[in-house]
Formats: C-alpha cells, sequence, structure tokens
C-alpha cells in the first residue's frame, strides 16, 4: 500500500479563502481611502446662494447673501446676511423670497461689508452652487461696483454635473433636483437654506463619484 507523504501534502494544502481574503482587505481599504478623500474634500467646500430683487444685474440688487461649509465637528457653519438698499422689493420677489423691504431697513447691513465678511468665509474653499453663473456674475458686480477685488476662488457650477448624471428628469430646477436625491430644502428661496441644500448635493455628487473637488 502506497503511504501518503504527510509533509507534502500539508505543504501543497492551498487555502481556498485567502485570495478572498485579500481581495476583500484591499477593497475595505480603497472604500476607506475614498472616504477619507472625500471628507477631505468636503472641508475644502462651501455652498453660496443669493437671492436678488430680479434677474438682471445692471438693474437689479442682492437683497441676501447664504453661505454653507462643514466645520471640522461635522457641523455646519452657515453665513447669512440681509442686504440694506433703499430700492423697494418688488412683490412678487417678497412673495418668492418672504423678504421684505421693512427687513431690509431694520435687519440688513451694506453690501461692501456683507461680501467682506462673506470674502472672510470663503477663505481659499472651493465654491459650489446650482446654477452658480447667475450668484456670481452678481457678485462680481457687486465687488466690480464696490471697488473690492473679485473671488479668486474655484467655482464649480452643479447643474452641468446633474444634467450629465440624470438624463431623465422632468426639468433640472433645484427642486426637482433635490427631490431626486432625497435631499430636503426646509426653505425653499432662502439663500441659506438653498445653499445649505446645494452643499449636500455637492456631497452626494462627491460620494457618488461625480463630482471632484
Amino acid at each position: 500500500m502506497m503511504r501518503l507523504n504527510t509533509d507534502t501534502a500539508s505543504r501543497s494544502v492551498k487555502h481556498g479563502f485567502s485570495n478572498a481574503a485579500k481581495f476583500h482587505r484591499a477593497k475595505v481599504m480603497a472604500h476607506k481611502r475614498l472616504s477619507r478623500k472625500v471628507n477631505d474634500a468636503k472641508a475644502r467646500v462651501v455652498s453660496v446662494d443669493l437671492e436678488t430683487t430680479g434677474l438682471e444685474v445692471e438693474k437689479d440688487k442682492i437683497i441676501s447673501i447664504g453661505a454653507v461649509k462643514k466645520a471640522e465637528n461635522g457641523a455646519y457653519n452657515c453665513f447669512y446676511k440681509l442686504i440694506r438698499d433703499d430700492q423697494k422689493i418688488p412683490k412678487q420677489i417678497t412673495a418668492l423670497t418672504a423678504i421684505t423691504s421693512e427687513m431690509l431697513e431694520k435687519q440688513g447691513v451694506n453690501l461692501d461689508l456683507a461680501l467682506q465678511e462673506l470674502r472672510e468665509f470663503v477663505k481659499e474653499s472651493v465654491i459650489v452652487g446650482y446654477n452658480l453663473r447667475f450668484d456670481e456674475t452678481f457678485l462680481s458686480h457687486g465687488f466690480r461696483e464696490l471697488k473690492q477685488s473679485a473671488l479668486s476662488n474655484k467655482m464649480l457650477d452643479l447643474m452641468p454635473v446633474v444634467k450629465k448624471t440624470e438624463k431623465f428628469l422632468d426639468n433640472y430646477r433645484l427642486a426637482t433636483v433635490l427631490a431626486a436625491y432625497n435631499i430636503k430644502n426646509e426653505t425653499p428661496h432662502n439663500a441659506l437654506s438653498d445653499a445649505k441644500a446645494t452643499l449636500d448635493l455637492a456631497f452626494k455628487l462627491m460620494k457618488n463619484g461625480k463630482l471632484r473637488i
């Protein structure tokens, strides 16, 4: 009878789960590295939103500025200013934003101060927004009118990203997009609330690999 060489047999046994375990560990490590990158990127992003008296930058005015970023402890760090202006707010704008001329008179600050404080808030962060070109145009006009230097931050508009990612939405209004991503916006057409919801949208796009900072 032939006898099995136990030394040879023990050396030839291969544990079938070793490669699978290595693959799993590699996958976990890759996920952790991606999570760290996303979290690092989150710390460098600020969302900005404006409310204005209309759509024409040469004649309409900024009436509120909202900006949101994540603090080191994960909480939302918020910036919100009402902007004082002598121009009476149109009724349709008050109906949309809930901002009245009386509110601006009592609670508003000068645009000059608001823009300075916004610059201090955003620092060197990447600025994101939804249909950001609208907000950027009004901000640039305000800086120029007040003889302040324009923001030099990198700016990313989320609307083109969503249009490329979501081909079958009924429309690409912010409310529609937020609903598609299950993001709540407590007070639509409020600059701070819109900025917070937009920041959450940016984070979801980053998590899904659709947005890189």
